[in-house]
């Protein structure tokens, strides 16, 4: 195999080029002579060892790759202060009280819909609902909580079939969504809770979570 040298030129591997303290023994001997098994090794080193120094090899390559490397930071930077303005957003909002939820409220009115002490959006409280709901739905969810830009929006929803039974505070389930605009910070997999449903396996769970563990700081 032929590698790139730190001058930028080309040359066939040697492995006698390893350094004394390898624990890699290899006869100096012609590329004819060696095993097989000793080539793919010869080959793998030769990748190796051409994949650090490429860049070495062409002054546009290195410009290229601090090119790529700013235009990396500025993203990030980008995204760092759409969070901090996020966060200062947020901050800026007015308090929500809570008011006690009796048991009674939690039986009688589990199946009805109200907007969101939040955002004031109706939301899903079962993977079906949520399917339903779809990708519009969710692209308006994620505007105003501040999880996506504006620009950006869902364009597709599938809830698992992976079931997820740990824990006894929430139902839980696991989808998978796409974008519009991918980048390797928005999440494709995602995790959600939502309350037990009132049934008989799960009715107790239901009350203790909403009931029993509500927020006491009112």
């Amino acid at each position: 195999p032929r590698v790139y040298t730190y001058h930028g030129e080309m040359s066939f591997f040697s492995l006698k080029n390893l350094v004394s303290s390898s624990t890699l023994e290899v006869p100096q001997k012609q590329w004819k002579d060696y095993t097989s098994s000793e080539k793919k090794v010869a080959c793998y080193m030769a990748a190796k060892q051409n994949q650090s120094l490429r860049a070495f090899a062409n002054q546009a390559s290195v410009e290229e790759l601090l090119a790529k490397q700013e235009e990396a930071k500025k993203a990030e930077e980008a995204l760092i202060k759409q969070l901090d303005e996020r966060c200062e957003a947020e901050r800026k909002k007015a308090s929500i009280s809570w008011s006690p939820v009796p048991l009674e409220a939690v039986t009688e009115k589990h199946k009805k819909k109200s907007p969101g002490m939040f955002y004031g959006l109706e939301f899903p409280w079962t993977a079906q609902m949520l399917q339903d709901f779809g990708a519009k739905w969710l692209t308006e969810a994620f505007h105003r909580a501040g999880s996506l830009e504006s620009t950006n929006r869902v364009t597709s929803l599938k809830v698992e079939d992976t079931k997820v039974t740990g824990g006894n505070n929430a139902g839980k389930f696991l989808l998978t969504v796409r974008y519009a605009k991918e980048r390797e910070s928005l999440h494709t997999k995602l995790f959600a809770k939502v309350p037990f449903p009132m049934t008989k396996e799960t009715k107790q769970d239901r009350l203790s979570s909403s009931v029993l563990k509500q927020p006491m700081d009112f």
